[in-house]
């Protein structure tokens, strides 16, 4: 990963980011529909039924209602429904849509051969797996580019954040758009040859105005559990979105694998254990991505420090890389688990009454 003087292409810090992979997102999409469609050890597989509206959901006795007149029970009911979900109303007991923020983002995917002959490329695109970022002289903007799709395609996104910075969205509005003269306007206060890149770039481009929700001490009510950007939306500043979501199913995962006893008790207890173990690490993610990677300054550090422990505070960019990077969440769980079947009585443990 390099970060570079937007204007001058002056290399301002580069770091070796260890063991992380960037996915273009329809692959990913394409592998998890693949996955929920194989026979696992129940030999059922998942089943996919789309456009099914949910009207409410009953988290005490686990029944999902569908604006269709019809209703489905479970053991379990996990909301994974993106940034517009009301599904964390339930679980706080007040209304908490998500807030839209002054970050705004235009994200375009170029394919790779179209760019070999382009300056851009000599910069953002010469050495496969790089990612880099071009930061604007005095901030509020910067230009993120990385590899995905077998390095095939070259994923671009312009941020730009401040009031004085964002192009016009209603503020009530996830998406809209933008148009290439715009992003070639905002390129001009770059290195010229970086805004040769909107040569290769469509008329219309979709315009993202990035949402966050308030970190909060849990997810879960009664069979319940709220997981992704319906729980804990973020800016994407530190590409945590997604993975957190990926962490969160991680966990259920482990949490609740190998069940001997499937009961009402048995289920709060693991999703108490759930909230124990992510809310904390989700709250201080969500905090430290309010800043782009190479902006932190650790002044976030203060607030963090009412979540986390000192030891786990970051002191530099390889730090927070490493607290980010290196967490095994599956080998958490299992630990926390463990020790909580070892000791099944110390309920008091998990915060249960």
């Amino acid at each position: 990963m390099q970060i570079l003087d937007g204007r001058t292409l002056e290399l301002l810090d580069s770091l070796r980011r260890g063991s992380s992979c960037a996915f273009f997102r329809p692959d990913l999409q394409q592998e998890l529909r693949y996955i929920a469609a194989q026979v696992d050890n129940t030999e059922q597989p998942c089943r996919l039924v789309e456009f099914a509206s949910v009207s409410r959901i009953d988290p005490e006795k686990g029944i999902v209602y569908f604006e269709d007149g019809s209703q489905d029970a479970a053991d379990l009911i996990i909301a994974a429904d993106g940034v517009h979900s009301r599904a964390m109303d339930l679980v706080l007991g007040v209304a908490c849509p998500a807030k839209p923020s002054d970050t705004t983002a235009t994200r375009i995917v170029v394919p790779v051969a179209k760019l070999k002959e382009n300056p851009f490329a000599r910069i953002m695109a010469s050495v496969p797996g790089r990612s880099t970022f071009s930061v604007r002289p005095g901030g509020g903007a910067y230009l993120l580019g990385y590899w995905c799709h077998g390095f095939e395609y070259f994923n671009l996104v312009l941020y730009r954040y401040g009031a004085e910075d964002v192009p016009v969205i209603a503020m009530d509005k996830i998406r809209g758009e933008t148009t290439r003269e715009d992003v070639k306007v905002a390129m001009n206060q770059f290195h010229p040859d970086l805004g040769t890149v909107c040569e290769h770039l469509l008329e219309v481009l979709p315009l993202w105005r990035l949402h966050t929700r308030d970190p909060v001490s849990h997810y879960t009510r009664g069979r319940l559990v709220v997981i992704g950007d319906a729980a804990h939306a973020m800016l994407s500043h530190l590409g945590q979105g997604a993975n957190n979501a990926i962490f969160d199913a991680a966990a259920l995962g482990t949490l609740f694998a190998n069940m001997t006893v499937v009961s009402a008790k048995e289920i709060s207890w693991r999703l108490r254990l759930y909230d124990e173990i992510r809310a904390p690490r989700i709250s201080a993610t969500q905090i430290w991505s309010e800043l782009p990677m190479f902006a932190q300054h650790w002044q976030k550090n203060e607030e963090v420090r009412k979540i986390l422990p000192e030891t786990e505070l970051p002191q530099n960019l390889e730090d927070l890389l490493r607290w980010l990077q290196e967490y095994d969440i599956v080998q958490d769980c299992r630990g926390r688990l463990q020790e909580w079947i070892g000791n099944p009585g110390d309920t008091c443990a998990l915060g249960i009454k």
